[in-house]
């Protein structure tokens, strides 16, 4: 299938269940990812694949991450790390540059994360992208091994779709174009 066509039917899908990628299709994701454009070509994307085990040990460590965790923040995490049989965490390995800065890194690697979503449609596979508390609060950057330079662009839940897809919005690019400066 051509690129656009699948551009226009991308949705994203909340129920997910196995088959989820092998590792042979997620370097090759990884590798379109690579491409995304990439300012002084600083190569700021990373990304922590999880999967069975490991979502269940990042779903204890945030739970003993958070102060005063209560039963349902607890219920809470273990439920997240249940939703897809593998989580892919794009992290952006941040450089202090003098032409480059911060959230121009961010944008290339949340472009990296979106060619690593479009890969793996193309490959048959679902996904959903979700950020959230669990990619902003500092107190789970050690769950995650981040290191102090770098941050959390998105987790993308992926495995197989599961049920119906749910609706696509009806959207008109006409509406989100302009076509001159105002004035």
């Amino acid at each position: 299938m051509h690129l656009t066509p699948r551009l226009l039917r991308r949705n994203s899908h909340v129920r997910l269940a196995l088959p989820a990628p092998s590792a042979e299709q997620v370097l090759l994701a990884v590798q379109a990812a690579l491409r995304a454009p990439d300012h002084a070509w600083l190569r700021p994307s990373r990304f922590l694949v999880l999967q069975a085990e490991q979502l269940e040990q990042l779903a204890e460590a945030l739970v003993a991450a958070t102060p005063d965790c209560t039963q349902q923040q607890a219920d809470k995490f273990r439920s997240m790390m249940r939703r897809a049989p593998m989580v892919l965490v794009g992290i952006a390995h941040l450089t202090d540059h003098p032409k480059v800065p911060e959230v121009e890194q961010l944008h290339t690697v949340a472009l990296a994360l979106g060619y690593v979503q479009l890969v793996l449609d193309e490959l048959g596979f679902a996904s959903v992208w979700r950020t959230g508390d669990l990619a902003y609060n500092p107190q789970y950057r050690p769950a995650l091994g981040l290191a102090d330079n770098e941050k959390v662009v998105g987790f993308l839940y992926v495995g197989t779709a599961e049920g119906s897809k749910k609706p696509l919005p009806e959207l008109h690019a006409q509406d989100f174009v302009r076509w001159q400066l105002p004035g």
